[in-house]
Formats: C-alpha cells, sequence, structure tokens
C-alpha cells in the first residue's frame, strides 16, 4: 500500500478548486461582512462650479489639490477687498475733510449745498 503525501493531496485540492466553474471567481460571503452603501463613497469625478475634482480610492488628485487651492486664494482675495472697502472709504473721507479745512477727527464737515453724483465715494 502507497502512503499519501501532502504535496499529492495539495495537488489534488488545486486541481478541485481550478476545476469547479465559479469557486474560484468570488470570495465567500462571510456572516460578518457588512455591505458599503454607494451612497456614502466617493465617487472618482465630481463636477463643481470650480471644475471637475477627481479621486483616486478617495483621495483627491494633485490636479484636484491645486485647483481647490487656487479657487481658496482667489476666494480670500475677493473677501480682504470686500472687508476692506468701508475703511478705505473712511480714510478717503478723512483726507476729502483735511484738503477743505477740518483739522482733526471731532470737526464735522456741513455742506451748503445738497451733494449730486460728481462726488467719488465708495
Amino acid at each position: 500500500m502507497k502512503t499519501i503525501t501532502i504535496e499529492f493531496i495539495t495537488l489534488l485540492l488545486l486541481v478541485i478548486v481550478f476545476t469547479i466553474p465559479g469557486s474560484a471567481e468570488q470570495p465567500p460571503k462571510m456572516k460578518m461582512t457588512t455591505d458599503i452603501p454607494a451612497s456614502i463613497t466617493t465617487p472618482d469625478t465630481v463636477e463643481t462650479s470650480i471644475g471637475k475634482m477627481e479621486f483616486f480610492d478617495g483621495i483627491p488628485t494633485q490636479d484636484t489639490v491645486n485647483n481647490v487651492y487656487e479657487y481658496m486664494d482667489l476666494a480670500r482675495a475677493v473677501q480682504v477687498y470686500v472687508d476692506t472697502v468701508p475703511i478705505v472709504s473712511m480714510q478717503s473721507l478723512r483726507i476729502g475733510g483735511d484738503t477743505v479745512g477740518s483739522k482733526n477727527a471731532n470737526q464735522f464737515l456741513i455742506a451748503q449745498d445738497m451733494l449730486d453724483s460728481r462726488p467719488l465715494l465708495f
């Protein structure tokens, strides 16, 4: 009687696994396996108002990162401009008051006539 070796058993199992159709195509579904809904995963591309964002395995590509940083720089510049308009307007009124004779901040300017559209004010 011949003895069966471990190599022969391994070879036999491999032949059986690869000859049974569908047995090696998908891994078995375990009891603790959780299906991840597609609605919470990061898509590969997202169309936005600032352009197309691309992701690989949920991580943005370098072009997407650069695009977002450029948008953030522009948005910050616009915000700084909007925030400084009142300050520039107040300084312009001070300079204008100095040119007509107001020498300190405690003096008020009173116009003799109503203003028209000619003064350049912010």
